[in-house]
């Protein structure tokens, strides 16, 4: 979709579709029509802007920092 299709678009469509992608769906007709081409623009890239995503990557970094303060502890004794 390109930016002049995006705009014809009616606002609950615009809403609906960025739903699809697990985003923030509350605003004007301009900043859902930012908000939609921004995320289109982002998967074209390879990008992908979703919930799974952001967990898996605080997970990693939990897991990281366990196992940072695990090892650091046992070098103080």
């Amino acid at each position: 979709m390109n930016l002049a299709e995006i705009k014809k678009l009616k606002v609950a469509d615009l809403r609906a579709k960025l739903q699809e992608r697990g985003l923030d769906s509350k605003g004007l007709k301009a900043d859902l029509v930012e908000r939609l081409m921004s995320a289109i623009e982002a998967e074209s890239q390879g990008i992908r802007h979703n919930k799974a995503g952001v967990a898996i990557l605080l997970n990693s970094a939990i897991r990281f920092l366990m196992f940072w303060c695990h090892s650091s502890v046992f070098h103080l004794l």
